[in-house]
């Protein structure tokens, strides 16, 4: 549903922004990266209710390789904090802004 909202406003502001899903050879995934004017937005989404730092694991190789080019490194999760996570913004999914600069849908 996330994935999906996010598209729906990139038509709709007519942004074009490109997506993608990110995959290694190791099997680590980027559930959703985000691509406008050259930098990108990475989102690992969960459906735990509860934060664990393992959530980020993915996100930190994703870092490694493309770092010059991240704006923002995001997990969002069904709880029902919203905080920064050595460098990564946790979002919940139940608050729609984080920090009144990234919105999830």
């Amino acid at each position: 549903m996330i994935i999906v909202e996010k598209i729906k406003k990139s038509l709709n502001n007519m942004s074009y922004d490109k997506f993608y899903y990110y995959r290694t050879l190791d099997n680590i995934e980027v559930d959703l990266i985000i691509e406008n004017n050259r930098k990108l937005q990475a989102f690992e989404i969960k459906s735990s209710s509860t934060f664990s730092k393992d959530f980020t694991k993915s996100l930190n190789v994703f870092k490694k390789e493309y770092n010059d080019e991240i704006q923002s490194l995001n997990v969002i999760y069904t709880g029902d904090e919203a905080f920064d996570f050595k460098g990564i913004n946790v979002l919940n999914f139940k608050n729609r802004t984080y920090k009144n600069k990234l919105t999830l849908y």
